[in-house]
């Protein structure tokens, strides 16, 4: 069967400047060998899952993860029913209104293993990146070639964006394997089955049930355009009389009902909870659900704008931390896009053509206004980003994959991949600017530039000059292998190391652990408010102490004489003696000062006197 003439028809003017087809055989494609099928599959499986273990070796409480880490807490601290049903209603927390899955699966894990033991929630995360990568590549191989498919699990296995995902635990690495499942067994169900219903299409809509609970809409914006290109197939092509006339429905209306019932099947497992929140919340609280915000408060605005606490693990603002991860793709995406502008039918397989080219662009096009939806809310929303970043993660990889694919299918002239290569080199200077925060060499930022200058100067030369097909395909892999060996060094040099933060809060942990159980734990900083960071290690490590924050003085509880209290002072300057604990009471410090993202650090004891306490015994 043809593909339909109507979809991606090709245009006149084409890439290589030429109008006869270009012969793919063994002689010019690049490297045919890569189209082999399950053969390398372990290999896939084996990158998948070591691939992430960087980040996650490296994963720190960062603002957004420590948010959802607080709110399971929070959870599993509570006695009530309501807290399971909203998470972080009864704290009042920021993100108590967003998708639940989650943190009701992290809390399910602190009941078994113990809230102390929270810093190995990113382990959720760093699982459902792997098998997202291993479902992304057995997704690309069903719906292309096998060399497709493991070019996107090589750009997946090193973007920043999954690294960054991966290694905390905020839900979006959880949300994104879901989607990437529901895909999966999706497109299995339109090529397997012959009629509307079967176990693939009934599993997906509990992949995709799970995936809106944990992930809001990302997961519908992936979704919901598999069954308008499907719809889009089916009117461009409409079933011949000897189709209407079979028992055997068309794969384009099978991909239509498939879809609507997935997504029915999604929205009645997540409505009743929607409907709940709106009840309890609002349409502040619908506005969070929909778009991924944290509940605006005057809190939540100035902590997210502290300059100690931006919300990249790179100390830059969510929107350009996503284009300097994103900077050696730059180059094959560009050329991605061109190739999905003068789309060639002929030259790629026909779910391609049918399927993948308009849900790309669907796809591409809602995450896009979704960022810009979100950007027009204002700089305290910056957080709320990386919901549509990783909407965009899966898309924009495979976008970067058609462009490389078309350099190996030679239809890319040499000159043309000589400015792509300064492009992109263009763009990782632009990045390393932007990342000047952390400590690059000036030799690390010497060899990027150099390596790219070589590599595209050789490309231009040697391209135009060679007339021999031999020497072309070396040079034309050199500068392939070299590009993908950059984005490699760079998804890594990406990688925060905040280790001094990290033995802080891991020393801040064990003090408040080994402390008499308080009463009461009062946070002392100069603005009001206190770090995800510091609230969530105080609530592991005192469950049932009532927790409060101030800018000033502390107001302890009365009416326990015998009570020990603790004091958490965060602020640049020492603060010992501007606060006095209840009649009878002696303040004294618990270890030594330690220093949390530039600012001191410091446990107080507020305990009975030893005479006064024999006294009222006596």
């Amino acid at each position: 069967m043809s593909p339909p003439d109507s979809i991606g028809s090709p245009p006149t003017t084409e890439l290589r400047g030429v109008t006869a087809p270009y012969p793919l055989d063994s002689v010019d494609d690049l490297s045919p060998l890569l189209k082999q099928g399950r053969a390398i599959e372990p290999l896939v499986i084996a990158i998948a899952f070591l691939a992430l273990l960087p980040p996650l070796s490296l994963a720190s409480p960062d603002i957004e993860g420590s948010a959802w880490m607080l709110r399971a807490v929070s959870v599993v601290n509570s006695e009530s029913l309501s807290d399971w049903l909203i998470p972080g209603e009864s704290e009042n927390l920021p993100t108590r209104f967003l998708p639940p899955g989650v943190t009701w699966i992290q809390a399910l894990v602190l009941e078994c293993v113990g809230v102390q033991y929270y810093w190995h929630l990113p382990i959720l995360s760093y699982l459902a990146g792997a098998c997202g990568i291993w479902w992304s590549w057995r997704l690309v191989r069903l719906l292309a070639d096998s060399r497709m498919a493991l070019l996107t699990v090589v750009m997946l296995s090193v973007h920043g964006q999954l690294f960054r995902i991966a290694g905390s635990a905020s839900p979006w690495a959880i949300s994104w394997a879901l989607t990437i499942a529901t895909l999966l067994l999706l497109s299995l169900h339109l090529k397997k089955s012959n009629s509307y219903w079967s176990w693939r299409l009934l599993a997906a809509g509990g992949t995709l049930s799970a995936g809106v609970l944990c992930g809001g809409l990302s997961p519908l914006a992936l979704v919901i355009p598999v069954g308008l290109a499907c719809w889009m197939l089916h009117v461009a092509s409409p079933a011949t009389p000897e189709q209407k006339a079979s028992l055997t429905p068309t794969m384009s209306w099978r991909g239509v009902v498939g879809t609507s019932f997935v997504v029915l099947v999604a929205a009645l497992a997540s409505g009743w909870w929607t409907g709940l929140i709106i009840i309890q919340g609002g349409w502040a609280a619908l506005e969070s659900w929909l778009t991924g915000q944290w509940i605006h408060a005057d809190a939540t605005a100035e902590l997210l704008n502290l300059d100690d606490f931006m919300a990249s693990s790179a100390r830059l603002r969510a929107d350009r931390t996503w284009l300097v991860w994103s900077a050696p793709l730059v180059g094959w995406q560009i050329l991605g896009t061109l190739v999905l502008i003068t789309w060639k039918e002929h030259r790629w397989p026909e779910s391609m053509t049918q399927f993948v080219r308009p849900w790309l662009i669907m796809t591409i096009a809602i995450g896009l206004a979704g960022w810009g939806f979100v950007e027009l809310q204002g700089q305290e929303q910056q957080l709320s980003l990386t919901m549509w970043q990783t909407t965009l993660l899966f898309t924009t990889t495979l976008l970067a994959v058609i462009g490389l694919e078309s350099i190996l299918r030679r239809e890319t002239r040499g000159r043309a991949l000589a400015l792509l290569a300064i492009m992109t080199a263009m763009c990782c200077v632009w990045g390393i600017y932007q990342n000047r925060h952390i400590r690059f060499s000036f030799a690390t930022a010497s060899l990027f530039l150099l390596f790219f200058a070589v590599a595209s100067g050789l490309t231009w030369w040697r391209t135009i000059q060679l007339n021999h097909e031999a020497q072309r395909r070396r040079v034309i892999k050199a500068v392939v292998g070299s590009l993908l060996a950059i984005q490699f060094v760079w998804g890594y040099l990406m990688l925060e190391r905040p280790q001094a933060d990290v033995r802080c809060l891991r020393n801040f942990t064990e003090v408040l652990q080994s402390a008499p159980r308080a009463e009461s734990v009062c946070i002392i900083s100069s603005q009001g408010i206190a770090p995800p960071q510091i609230e969530l290690a105080v609530r592991a490590a005192q469950p049932r102490a009532h927790v409060a924050i101030h800018s000033e003085a502390c107001e302890f509880p009365e009416g326990a004489p015998q009570a020990t209290h603790l004091v958490v002072e965060w602020s640049r300057r020492d603060r010992k003696g501007g606060f006095s604990g209840p009649a009878g009471h002696v303040i004294e410090p618990i270890g030594e000062p330690l220093r949390f993202r530039g600012r001191r650090l410091m446990i107080w004891q507020v305990r009975p006197q030893a005479g006064i306490s024999q006294a009222r015994r006596e």
